[in-house]
């Protein structure tokens, strides 16, 4: 994830991860909940997130993964600014 506009105050970004074969979304294929948080801190400007896939899962040609994004939130600034 990367921000642009600024760096003050953590920033929390909350997306959606599905893995899809012909239009149905298939639940078996992460490790985790669909729902992943990453958190931009103060005074950076981007984050990393990992998406983990399960070693079982078995991933189909033509298949996809889609990524939605689901709400963006700027936390309390810790900085006093001039």
């Amino acid at each position: 994830m990367e921000r642009a506009g600024g760096t003050i105050s953590d920033v929390v970004v909350a997306f959606v991860c599905n893995y899809q074969e012909r239009g149905e979304v298939i639940s078996n294929v992460l490790s985790s909940s669909a729902l992943h948080r990453v958190v931009i801190p103060d005074g950076e400007a981007e984050a990393t997130a990992t998406v983990e896939i399960r070693d079982s899962a078995f991933l189909s040609v033509g298949g996809r993964f889609e990524v939605l994004l689901d709400d963006v939130k700027l936390l309390e600034s810790k900085r006093i600014v001039h």
